[in-house]
């Protein structure tokens, strides 16, 4: 365990970093421990999910020497003042985060003074809710994709160089396109993808569903769903027809993946995606950007407007519905992806998530929500209280 070792080598630092939403409660779990050990390392956190306002208010009261940096530059920084004079150091943030926390409980105190911000409040919009959708039968139901490859000539007409700029961290026209580094990343990007050293796999399904406002239903299952608390008021449940109405519409479950025909990564690494060698690093913001490009390619093939709202994210953030979605599709086996405990799929350049066919269809943004909710989404997932909180428990308000 990473304790044990900071503890062994006299560790004066200890830092680590969460991609997807499980992380931050292992950022938790990691905190208690630290208190219970009676440890004063500063415990600096970072990555895709993390944030000032969740080391404030969920991490630092569970150990008072966790700091949050925005970025791998900034936490170097942060490391170098902490080592510098740590006592300062520490009162900054200690000081930072105090404020952040003063702002966050005063605003929900704020939120609970009428009905529109308290959910408890609130009519349950789940038995009376307005669904958007218009002329649903005219909709008709996508045909299924079974497991397959796809071949990058396929692919690449959807190869999105923006994209890729931006996951290698690069913004797409604030460089000259002539400058010597952004060249050499596009001749070696094109480079490997001329060698095809990846496997393009995908497959997706499509039933007929229905929902009461909470769930989408069809004959072989049912996905709860969650909803805004504020604001629209807005859930995916809405993009299908209500149970009642005499009409169904398509619900789409599909996943994609990308991996490499053969790994080039360093010698005794045994994650590829640990590799920090430059080559390592193009071949796996190819493979993401290839992965989007399927993405683009599957949209073509349903042949009307469609909203792919990826399992763990905003709209469903749910990072164990992976594990129904990948269940419910056709030969999935052949797919090559696999789950670790926290739900991370791999291989990494993969994508796993559901599809909903309207041309008003919108990605409801769900980043907080109320006890209330949470019992009765854990609830309708059959999810005991400790995996509640370990996939649910950053959504709580």
């Amino acid at each position: 365990m990473i304790l044990d070792e900071a503890e062994r080598i006299g560790a004066d630092i200890i830092a680590v970093s969460g991609l997807i939403t499980p992380s931050l409660y292992q950022m938790e779990e990691i905190c208690r421990t630290m208190s219970e050990r009676g440890m004063e390392m500063p415990l600096m956190v970072g990555g895709a999910t993390t944030s000032a306002l969740h080391t404030a208010v969920k991490l630092a009261p569970l150990y008072g020497h966790v700091f949050h940096g925005a970025d791998a530059s900034a936490a170097a920084v942060m490391a170098k003042k902490c080592m510098i004079d740590r006592k300062t150091f520490e009162e900054e943030q200690h000081r930072e985060q105090e404020k952040i926390r003063a702002l966050y409980h005063n605003d929900g105190i704020a939120g609970q003074t009428g009905n529109d911000d308290n959910p408890d409040a609130r009519p349950d919009r789940a038995s009376g809710f307005r669904p958007i959708l218009t002329r649903i039968s005219d909709v008709p139901k996508p045909a299924d994709i079974p497991a397959r490859e796809l071949s990058p000539e396929e692919v690449m007409p959807y190869f999105d160089w923006k994209m890729f700029y931006a996951i290698w961290g690069v913004k797409y026209g604030s460089a000259s396109p002539e400058a010597m580094e952004l060249m050499q990343l596009c001749q070696d990007a094109e480079e490997e993808l001329a060698l095809g050293n990846y496997i393009i796999r995908i497959s997706a399904r499509f039933f007929d569903a229905r929902s009461d406002g909470k769930t989408v239903i069809t004959k072989e299952f049912r996905m709860p769903m969650m909803r805004q608390e504020t604001g629209e008021m807005k859930s995916l449940c809405d993009l299908i027809a209500p149970e009642g109405s005499g009409s169904s519409s398509p619900f789409g479950v599909f996943t994609i993946s990308v991996k490499a025909r053969k790994e080039a990564h360093e010698e005794g690494c045994c994650c590829p995606a640990c590799s920090n060698k430059y080559e390592d690093l193009v071949a796996r913001t190819v493979r993401m950007t290839v992965a989007e490009a399927a993405s683009a390619w599957l949209d073509r093939q349903i042949g009307t407007k469609v909203i792919k709202p990826a399992a763990g994210y905003s709209s469903c953030p749910d990072h164990t519905l992976k594990k129904d979605l990948l269940g419910l599709l056709p030969e999935g086996g052949r797919l090559g992806i696999r789950l670790t405990e926290s739900c991370a799929m791999t291989p990494e350049s993969s994508i796993c998530g559901m599809i909903f066919t309207h041309p008003e269809a919108t990605y409801p943004d769900i980043r907080r929500i109320s006890q209330k909710q949470y019992d009765d989404y854990a609830q309708r997932r059959g999810m005991d209280n400790e995996t509640a909180r370990r996939f649910l428990g950053h959504l709580l308000k």
